[in-house]
């Protein structure tokens, strides 16, 4: 298991910051120049790196599943 955090990048196209629909490992955000915007989740390391080291695949949801929703 693993922490990950949400956190934004400065877009200098847009001349402001832009959250990720990624999150990622503090490690790999303090690399990238990014900052933490929330609060961390424990995701199992099999959901790290499929694309990018150190973070989740895009639109990431840290919700835990709703039994509810899988019907």
């Amino acid at each position: 298991m693993t922490q990950v955090y949400p956190f934004r990048m400065w877009d200098v196209d847009n001349d402001g910051f832009r959250q990720s629909s990624r999150w990622a490992t503090k490690e790999r955000i303090e690399r990238m120049g990014g900052e933490i915007v929330g609060k961390p989740v424990e995701v199992d390391d099999s959901l790290l790196g499929q694309e990018i080291e150190g973070m989740t695949n895009r639109n990431f949801d840290s919700r835990p599943p709703d039994p509810h929703r899988m019907r």
